[in-house]
């Protein structure tokens, strides 16, 4: 039995030193100074070198991140997430937008700590996705969202709540606030 837990641990590392080696080399791929080196991109991305990414943060295949955006610590940006708007000048008068410009600043789009946003998901730039709230697959976020809520749709609105009592939200928010826990990834669905 001990040889197949030390088996077992040697795989971990090895996956672990993989997995750090591709993430390094996906922070230097797309220029990022901001990202942590355990964040990790699921495949090709298109995002701004901008982006600030903090710890064991993910990011899917496919996502399209504009220019300010901020991952906090454990955030899950599903395959084709999208951060959009805010990006054209659109309100000169005799003059197509494709030749307006962009504005000089663009509004901060941030994804709090512990929060997930589903398969091509898109949230409009400058939005706030609260600590620990999940974005349904598909959902359109155009305001805010509050922290631990599930909200999905187009607009998306409220349709749940992660948890049900205040003391776990408490208790989570604990777990949050305290030092970075190092654990291990879900492994891609499909893949042993």
């Amino acid at each position: 039995m001990s040889t197949i837990r030390n088996l077992f641990r040697s795989i971990q590392v090895i996956h672990r030193f993989r997995r750090a080696l591709i993430s390094t080399y996906q922070r230097k791929r797309y220029g990022l100074k901001h990202a942590h080196r355990t964040c990790f991109f699921g495949g090709k991305v298109s995002v701004c070198n901008d982006l600030q990414a903090a710890e064991y943060s993910y990011i899917g295949p496919g996502c399209a991140l504009g220019p300010q955006v901020e991952i906090g610590r454990y955030v899950m940006l599903g395959p084709g997430v999208s951060v959009v708007g805010s990006d054209h000048c659109f309100d000169q008068v005799g003059k197509p937008i494709i030749f307006s410009g962009r504005p000089s600043t663009v509004p901060k789009t941030i994804f709090c700590d512990d929060s997930w946003c589903g398969c091509n998901a898109i949230v409009m730039a400058g939005v706030t996705v609260g600590r620990g709230a999940i974005v349904a697959a598909g959902a359109v976020v155009t305001r805010d969202v509050e922290p631990y809520s599930i909200v999905g749709g187009v607009p998306a609105v409220k349709i749940g709540q992660r948890f049900q009592r205040a003391e776990d939200e408490a208790a989570h928010d604990e777990m949050l606030n305290g030092p970075v826990s190092d654990g291990q990834f879900a492994d891609p669905m499909g893949h042993n």
